[in-house]
């Protein structure tokens, strides 16, 4: 046996003194199907991709890009003070 689903809606519509204007009845149904469609859970999205990392050269002209922005080159840098007179 098919199962049958259906509903209804009735719209009113009322004048400001509340006397009944018009009176409208809204049908929908249908019948179901007897296969099974699925069974169980949804399978899992794959993960997205990570985004690629953002470097200098990605964004800046050619002659603006420093020449190494790694960090292990940014702590070889030697720093320098500057000379006191006195």
């Amino acid at each position: 046996m098919l199962s049958k689903s259906s509903t209804s809606v009735t719209r009113r519509v009322y004048n400001s003194k509340g006397a009944l204007l018009r009176e409208s009845t809204f049908a929908s149904s249908y019948v179901g199907d007897k296969a099974i469609i699925h069974v169980g859970t949804k399978k899992k999205p794959k993960p997205k991709p990570k985004p690629k990392a953002v470097t200098p050269s990605d964004y800046l002209p050619e002659d603006l890009v420093p020449a190494d922005t790694t960090p292990a080159a940014a702590a070889k840098t030697p720093t320098t003070t500057p000379a006191t007179t006195g």
